[in-house]
């Protein structure tokens, strides 16, 4: 039932039970190479059937490499509560901060909410940094993005699905600017934190945010964590 929860937080389109270490492999796509369903000791696949409806606009992008890493994802003119992007420990390098970059255009007026979501492991935890939103003559829609302003978390909320009453919230241990990061280590439940902006139909929003995937043990071939972002 936890895998079940985390899944359906996390949008995922199916998922691994696996019985014999209590974790959850969340899939997001299928390709034309998959060979199908595998029956494989103490796993239960799960998947969930989603109604028809029109697909977003993509632009095809590119993945930039330096050494200060940058992904660009796609652009989304899809409706409210679409999932941006998922990002997983196969597409991003650990021990490092890479800087991620999306574009989106407003389906709707007013108030508009991007959610990140995290999933941390018993081998990979997440450190969140600089996250932005301009419009396109570049105005800042976000409060204290760095969170540098406070020893709170100004202009955020947060909060957790599952069994994640502690280790996670702000720290000092790890970040990419200034003195503060957001940090999460909770393996048992899903971690959230959103902002909120007042939104304008047509308008074009660039999105950015850093992440650093912090390895902490070497992990086995189901030990995956994961980072959504979705936006309503």
């Amino acid at each position: 039932m936890q895998c079940t929860c985390k899944a359906l937080t996390m949008s995922a389109i199916g998922w691994n039970c696996i019985r014999s270490n209590n974790t959850c492999q969340l899939f997001y796509n299928y390709f034309t190479g998959d060979t199908g369903l595998t029956s494989l000791t103490n796993i239960t696949f799960k998947f969930q059937q989603f109604p028809n409806r029109s697909l977003s606009t993509t632009k095809t992008v590119a993945m930039v490499t330096s050494n200060d890493q940058m992904t660009t994802l796609g652009e989304t003119t899809q409706a409210p509560s679409s999932l941006l992007c998922n990002i997983t420990t196969a597409s991003l390098p650990s021990n490092n901060w890479t800087l991620f970059t999306t574009t989106y255009r407003g389906t709707h007026a007013g108030n508009t909410s991007l959610i990140f979501y995290f999933v941390a492991s018993p081998s990979y935890n997440w450190y969140f940094d600089d996250a932005s939103v301009k419009d396109s003559v570049g105005n800042e829609k976000f409060i204290n993005g760095n969170f540098d302003n406070s020893t709170t978390l100004v202009g955020w909320t947060d909060g957790y699905n599952g069994v994640c009453s502690y280790n996670y919230g702000l720290t000092t241990s790890n970040y990419y600017s200034a003195n503060t990061s957001y940090y999460d280590s909770c393996t048992l439940g899903v971690i959230w934190i959103s902002q909120n902006f007042i939104g304008s139909v047509g308008e074009l929003y660039n999105i950015s945010f850093r992440l650093y995937l912090n390895k902490v043990s070497s992990p086995s071939s189901f030990d995956i964590a994961q980072m959504n972002l979705s936006i309503v």
